[in-house]
């Protein structure tokens, strides 16, 4: 009887580690663990230039993105600033510097169904 006990622990226990593992964050947004609950700011990229530093179009403005800016994507949790890309969703905090200019410190990629459209 015990042994039978044992087996089915077993086999419950195999069953239920993978979906723990697959179980994102508390949310229940289905984003990976490493994701905050909330966003302050929420865009689709309109466009990226990387020509001096980097900075992205992001509800029609213009941000500067530091260069030590931390990137997360649904995939990975170490993203770079070249994963970035027009037509991606993201998440994003944005800092004021002492000069007033807005820079974008933290960004993670977003499902499309979590980015309001446009208006």
């Amino acid at each position: 009887m015990n042994r039978s006990r044992f087996f089915t622990a077993v086999v419950l226990l195999c069953l239920c580690v993978p979906a723990l593992a697959a179980d994102y964050s508390s949310t229940g947004k289905g984003l990976p663990a490493y994701y905050p609950a909330d966003f302050s700011k929420k865009a689709m990229i309109q466009s990226v230039d990387k020509r001096s530093g980097v900075s992205l179009m992001v509800e029609g403005v213009r941000l500067k993105v530091d260069a030590f800016a931390k990137v997360a994507l649904l995939t990975s949790e170490k993203g770079n600033l070249y994963d970035l890309h027009q037509g991606m969703f993201i998440g994003y905090d944005v800092a004021v510097d002492q000069q007033g200019q807005r820079t974008i410190k933290y960004i993670w990629e977003l499902p499309q169904s979590m980015v309001p459209p446009l208006p």
